[in-house]
Parts: structure tokens; sequence; C-alpha cells
């Protein structure tokens, strides 16, 4: 009979048959989607209701449904759970000027951990870029104030990477202890790290070793 369903889905980077494919389609009528996820997807709903972002229509729910347990399959699982309405954060926007509303209230619903996380890399990220930016400009008219401006603000872009990459590390920490998805933690945590290493060559001019591995 071949392989189940889950077992193809769970595959990381398999790549999939025509028959394999079909298997998958059909076997996504077949995952349980606990009411705890479906009450949380409400959540969804309701808070781009109260933000006034468009939500979905009724006649797009089971296709809604289908990514979720798509989503399940792929982790290699027949039973849905919150980490499976991350997908939705790509399928929920109708215009780009809400991608980041959408995704910040899917997160929040889905997985309030990796929510803290993005409102952790999305503030020090644009901590650090300002500083680079600053670090770019031309330095033949520096004076020593603006030397000592752009110093002190290298230095504290330093100390908020160094902090917020603690804090990253120990959300990831916590996400894996409770068995939840760490891949969106995991890639901001190495974005943050590539950023230090940017800083560090702007100030220092010297190539750094990553010091966490993600």
């Amino acid at each position: 009979q071949g392989a189940s369903a889950a077992a193809v889905a769970g595959q990381s980077g398999a790549t999939l048959t025509l028959a394999e494919l079909a298997l998958l389609q059909q076997a996504t009528l077949a995952v349980a989607i606990p009411d705890s996820v479906r009450a949380a997807y409400w959540q969804i709903e309701d808070a781009l209701e109260n933000a006034g972002l468009p939500t979905t229509s009724t006649r797009r729910l089971g296709w809604i449904w289908d990514v979720v347990a798509a989503s399940a399959l792929l982790h290699g699982r027949t039973t849905a759970n919150e980490d499976d309405l991350l997908p939705l954060r790509h399928a929920l926007w109708q215009e780009k000027q809400h991608i980041t509303a959408v995704r910040a209230v899917v997160f929040q619903a889905a997985s309030p951990i990796i929510a803290k996380a993005t409102e952790l890399y999305d503030m020090t990220l644009a901590e650090v870029n300002d500083a680079l930016a600053l670090l770019a400009q031309p330095t033949d008219a520096t004076t020593r104030e603006e030397a000592v401006k752009r110093n002190a603000r290298a230095q504290e872009a330093a100390h908020k990477l160094g902090t917020a990459k603690n804090e990253m590390l120990a959300l990831f920490q916590q996400a894996r202890g409770a068995g939840r998805d760490t891949t969106d933690i995991a890639r901001m945590g190495k974005d943050l790290e590539a950023k230090r290493l940017q800083l560090a060559r702007a100030v220092l001019g010297d190539d750094l070793t990553p010091t966490t591995t993600w």
C-alpha cells in the first residue's frame, strides 16, 4: 500500500509523486481538528474584525480548515494543534499593507510565545538598522562630537542585540519545552545573530564567529 499520508508528509524536503499528493489531499479529510484549535481560529477572526481588517467569508471556511489539516500532515501529525494555524498568516491578508497586522493577530492567537518573539525581533532589528545606517554615513567630515555619538549608538545597539539574543534563546527553549513549533523563533534568532556580526564588522572591521547555534 505504500507509505501512510502522515509518514509521507513528515519527510522533510520529500519530493511527492502525483499519487502521494493525491493521498495527502484525501488524508486531510481524516485530520482531527480539536475544539481548542477551532476556538483559536475564531479568536483570530474576532481580532481581525476588531482591528478593522477583512475577515474570512463563510464560503472560504472549508479552505481554511484544509490549510490547517495540511499543515498537520506536513508535520507528520493526524491531529492538528495551534501551530497549524501559523500558515494562515500568509493566507488571511488581502492587501500588502495588512501583512504585518495580520501576522501579529495570527501569532497572538496561535502562539503567544512567537508573538512575543516577533515583537522583540522587530524592535531590536529597527534599533540595529538605525545604528548601521548611522555608521554607514561618510566619515570624512565627522566631528569629534559626531564620532562619539556614532560610537555610543553602536554600543547601545550591540547591548540591545545581546539582550535580545538571550531573550530569544529563552523563548526558543520555552517553545521547544512546550512541544511547540520553533521554526519562526529559530529564524529570527539567526537573523539577530547575523545582525550582530554585521554590526561588529561595521564597528571593528573584523569578522566574528556565531556564538549561538539555532
